[in-house]
């Protein structure tokens, strides 16, 4: 048999070290009391709404009429008797059910 590659010289093969594997790197629970929170920003004289979601958060900045729209939106999510005042506790309902 003819032998191809005997113009070359094969370099002597070296064994590759073990390498130990990294550890996950685990990120603190987050510790949010709240998943907004609402300010009052002086130099453009509007009003601030920060949603918070685990690590991240968004800002929105409202001038008053975006302001008085977004709780015209919010009370329109609201039954009328929650509003009224005639409401049972909601947060009982789920445990009649056992």
């Amino acid at each position: 048999m003819f032998n191809w590659f005997r113009k070359y010289n094969t370099p002597e093969i070296t064994p590759v070290p073990e390498v130990k594997p990294i550890p996950p790197i685990s990120l603190p629970t987050p510790q949010l009391k709240d998943h907004y929170r609402v300010g009052y920003d002086p130099e453009s004289e509007s009003t601030t709404l920060t949603l918070h979601s685990d690590y991240t958060s968004m800002t929105l900045t409202l001038a008053p009429e975006e302001v008085l729209r977004l709780i015209r939106l919010l009370g329109a999510s609201l039954d009328d008797e929650f509003l009224s005042g005639d409401q049972d506790d909601r947060h009982d309902d789920h445990d009649d059910e056992d």
